[in-house]
C-alpha cells in the first residue's frame, strides 16, 4: 500500500489510474488481514494511526456530497502529517 500511494500527498495529487491502484491495493491489505470483530476486539483500533492515502482526497468529494478542497496543477497545495490518537475504554 506504501509503495502504491508514496508522493501522492495523501491523495490529493492521485489520477484517476493512481485511484484505482491505491483502491486494489486497499482490498488486498483488507483481504490479507481478515475481518475484525471490533464488538470483541475494539483494542485493535488503540493506537496512533497516521493516514498515508485517503480516496476522499483524490475524489475531490471529502468523502460526501461538499467538494474537497481545490487540486491541480494551478493550485499546488500540500498536506502535511495527518495522524489521530484513539483511545478505547
Amino acid at each position: 500500500m506504501q509503495s502504491v500511494v508514496s508522493g501522492l500527498n495523501r491523495g490529493l495529487a492521485a489520477s484517476e489510474d493512481d485511484q484505482q491502484k491505491a483502491d486494489a491495493a486497499a482490498k488486498d491489505l483488507e483481504a490479507a488481514g481478515g475481518l475484525v470483530d471490533l464488538s470483541k476486539d475494539i483494542d485493535k483500533l488503540q493506537g496512533r494511526w497516521k493516514l498515508i492515502y485517503s480516496s476522499a482526497f483524490s475524489s475531490r468529494t471529502l468523502g460526501g456530497s461538499r467538494p474537497g478542497p481545490p487540486t491541480g496543477r494551478l493550485l499546488p497545495i500540500t498536506l502535511g502529517q495527518v495522524c489521530i490518537l484513539t483511545t478505547t475504554y
